[in-house]
């Protein structure tokens, strides 16, 4: 079910181990996301994990803000760059996710956070971390078992459900991903879901909005976790 990270500038540099076994662990693509100037970029691979972490390895050098990696078991959608995290919102902001968003509709070459990222996220306003009802309906759309990332052009991360990560060497992980594979299980693809949860999630946007003072997050605070 992926593994997601957050790698502070303090931390410990991710080993070449390390990302060999997060590749095994989760097969369907990797990437990362880092602060470059004004925007946040983002780097993906496909087929080999080596270049995947010498290109982190360059960008961990010489960038002092925390990096978001993910590493994909595909669910929903197609395995190919579109689908592997992180997604871009806008130039300023990148999105990552681990876990199911049970309530988004099958898509044969969406992922549910592609979906979510491009009929939720990219539609609010660029400053919606910092508002208190977009920030909660994230919460809201991650419920209890979802953890999601986000990573903005200033360095800061914010994250949801910050207690279901584990704290490992410094970085933040949604799972053991780390560890030596043990055993495999194949994956099949999710093509039920429950609309339980609520209904439109795609056109659920909150009335109540809280706007940004002086360009800090003091209501988001409330409703985000922050990263490390």
């Amino acid at each position: 079910m992926c593994t997601l990270i957050i790698n502070p500038s303090k931390a410990e540099m991710i080993s070449l181990d390390y990302f060999n076994n997060l590749w095994n662990n989760n097969p369907d693509g990797g990437g990362f996301a880092y602060v470059r100037g004004q925007r946040v970029e983002i780097v993906k691979e496909m087929h080999e994990p080596r270049l995947l972490w010498q290109r982190y390895a360059d960008v961990r050098a010489n960038n002092p803000h925390p990096i978001m990696i993910h590493f994909r078991i595909g669910t929903q959608g197609g395995v190919n760059l579109h689908n592997t995290h992180p997604f871009r919102v806008h130039e300023g902001l990148t999105f990552a996710h681990n876990g199911v968003i049970t309530s988004a509709p099958f898509d044969k070459n969406a992922s549910d956070t592609a979906l979510l990222v491009r009929d939720v996220l990219a539609k609010w306003p660029k400053d919606f971390i910092t508002r208190k009802g977009y920030a909660e309906a994230l919460r809201y759309i991650a419920g209890s078992v979802n953890k999601f990332a986000l990573l903005v052009s200033n360095g800061r991360t914010l994250i949801t459900n910050r207690h279901l990560f584990n704290e490992h060497q410094g970085s933040l992980y949604s799972n053991r991903g780390y560890e030596p594979a043990t055993w495999c299980n194949p994956v099949t693809p999710a093509r039920v879901y429950n609309y339980d949860r609520y209904d439109d999630w795609h056109k659920y946007t909150p009335t109540k909005v809280d706007k940004p003072k002086d360009g800090q997050y003091t209501a988001a605070r409330r409703y985000f976790d922050e990263g490390l």
